[in-house]
């Protein structure tokens, strides 16, 4: 039954993705003033051109009416905003949601940092609980100046756990690698998908029945974490 709803939930997000339109990388300049802004998809010199505007719509215009060609080279935002959510896999599914904001340091680099809440679901009394993530975090783009973008995104830091009636949490940690798969990235913003890897380790203190004293017991979680989010 996971393994279904694990499918559903990826090709769900593809078809999100393959909604988005195309991105626009030129401009076409008309002696009567117009300006047309698409992707030139066919240019035949001393003869004509074809654009593919971002509605899908095609247009040909001969040499005679144009006034000039530009490339569109769109200004890097150096401010992100990244809003997503997801699940984590291990012996159940969780859930969680993010928000992230950085610093584009350039077309490759970005640093920012991050919270949201996340869900710990184990078969176990002791480990079921919610928690506020603040972690740092640092981004790669593989591909900067494509219309579709491979993000790496690397975060760590501290993860604030709710209190059970069991115990209280003392020491909590979490590190995060993700692969994101970005549109319309040469823009600076876009749906994606995300796949990774999730390790958290968490210590907690209290009064257990094992035990005739107050004590410390130790966790490790080792989680596969699927996200869909947009970065604006």
């Amino acid at each position: 039954m996971h393994k279904r709803r694990i499918i559903f939930i990826i090709i769900f997000f593809f078809i999100l993705i393959q909604g988005f339109g195309q991105n626009v990388t030129h401009h076409v300049y008309l002696k009567n003033g117009s300006i047309i802004k698409g992707k030139i998809i066919e240019n035949v010199p001393g003869d004509h051109i074809k654009i593919k505007c971002k509605d899908g719509n095609i247009w040909a215009f001969k040499e005679s009416e144009i006034e000039k060609t530009e490339d569109y080279s769109p200004q890097l935002n150096f401010l992100y905003t990244d809003l997503g959510m997801g699940v984590t896999i291990s012996d159940n599914i969780n859930g969680e949601i993010n928000l992230s904001v950085g610093y584009k340091i350039n077309k490759r680099f970005s640093a920012g940092i991050s919270t949201g809440y996340d869900w710990i679901s184990q078969n176990s009394p002791f480990i079921n609980r919610g928690g506020m993530p603040f972690q740092a975090e640092g981004r790669f783009n593989f591909f900067p100046e494509k219309y579709w973008d491979l993000q790496f995104v690397l975060k760590t830091g501290y993860l604030l756990l709710r209190q059970t009636y069991y115990d209280r949490p003392d020491v909590s940690f979490s590190l995060n690698p993700c692969l994101y798969l970005l549109t319309n990235s040469t823009e600076g913003k876009g749906l994606y998908i995300g796949a990774g890897y999730r390790f958290q380790y968490m210590r907690t203190e209290g009064w257990y029945y094992w035990e005739s004293k107050k004590s410390s017991v130790e966790y490790y979680f080792n989680r596969v974490n699927l996200k869909v989010g947009y970065i604006f």
